[in-house]
């Protein structure tokens, strides 16, 4: 009997084909395992950024008031800001009739944010707004007496929420949309802000 037998070609092909069989059977467990790893990572990525957008608009409506700028629909504000319910296209101009239909609670907040450049003070104004699935920030300007937008941006998809302004200020509410059975909803709230 020879005791320096080699491989045969018989053990190799079983040993290849039990290698293609652990591989087809390994191979979808790896993939679903990364895609579930990245659908988590982007998930703690939104939830992660949320928190700090709703930090972001405590900040904002902390530190929005009135300026010293005019502009149609200004004396219906309370302290430089207004929830509003905004159904469809948002308008270009916000005019007197806009700023008159103020909300308790709604999909869109206007903030007048004042800031002083050169020893005088100026105004900025944001217009923060839920729409689908979508949150955008609107930039806008007073030209005239008349606030127009100017840019929009947006900042999160798969995220809905609501303002709702009470006697002590703004309470942000995000739900963030991790899949068809589970939203997770954030909360912040911000006092009214200062006077100027």
């Amino acid at each position: 009997m020879n005791k320096n037998r080699g491989v045969t070609s018989l053990e190799i092909v079983i040993s290849l084909a039990l290698i293609v069989l652990f591989l087809t059977l390994i191979f979808p467990i790896l993939r679903l395992t990364l895609k579930m790893e990245r659908s988590f990572i982007i998930r703690e990525r939104v939830e992660r950024n949320s928190a700090r957008l709703i930090e972001m608009l405590e900040r904002e409506i902390v530190d929005s008031s009135f300026g010293n700028e005019i502009y149609e629909g200004k004396e219906n504000l309370i302290d430089g800001k207004g929830v509003y319910q905004l159904v469809g296209i948002r308008p270009t101009i916000l005019d007197k009739k806009f700023f008159s239909n103020m909300k308790e609670r709604g999909n869109a907040l206007f903030l007048e944010i004042p800031y002083v450049k050169k020893e005088k003070i100026y105004s900025r104004y944001y217009f923060y707004r839920f729409n689908g699935n979508m949150f955008m920030i609107s930039q806008c300007s007073n030209q005239g007496g008349r606030i127009f937008f100017e840019s929009e941006d947006i900042v999160f998809e798969n995220i809905d929420g609501y303002f709702e302004q009470d006697k002590d200020g703004i309470k942000i509410v995000i739900n963030i949309k991790k899949n068809i059975n589970y939203i997770k909803e954030l909360k912040g709230y911000a006092l009214k802000g200062r006077k100027m």
